[in-house]
């Protein structure tokens, strides 16, 4: 099946199925037959490529998202991902922030208070 006879009735050439297959995503074509292949974030599961679940592996620190092919790393309310490893998140120094806090503020891991001067 992966074969056909050539022009010349004596040789047989490789036929490339994948201009016929039915492969969800890719098809490799090889001497003699073809594999059908999902892209990155797939698994070929009963001849279709099906969203593979990242976030079942726990991934990243807080939240995770699982999207077609891929996934999103969230962090909680006071934290984003830190520079270094988006999977990672650290604390947001809201303090910093211009003109959060009137007068004093203190930042805690996870969020920050606004105090008056005495």
């Amino acid at each position: 099946e992966g074969y056909a006879l050539a022009e010349d009735g004596r040789s047989c050439h490789d036929v490339d199925e994948c201009t016929q297959s039915t492969c969800d995503q890719l098809c490799l074509n090889f001497a003699g037959g073809y594999e059908c292949q999902c892209l990155l974030g797939y698994q070929l599961e009963d001849g279709q490529c099906r969203d593979t679940d990242e976030c079942a592996d726990a991934p990243c620190e807080h939240a995770c998202e699982n999207t077609p092919g891929s996934y999103t790393c969230h962090c909680h309310l006071g934290f984003s991902p830190a520079e270094d490893d988006p999977h990672r998140c650290t604390d947001t120094d809201e303090c910093q922030i211009r003109d959060v806090c009137q007068q004093m503020c203190v930042n805690y891991i996870g969020g920050f208070e606004c105090y008056c001067n005495e």
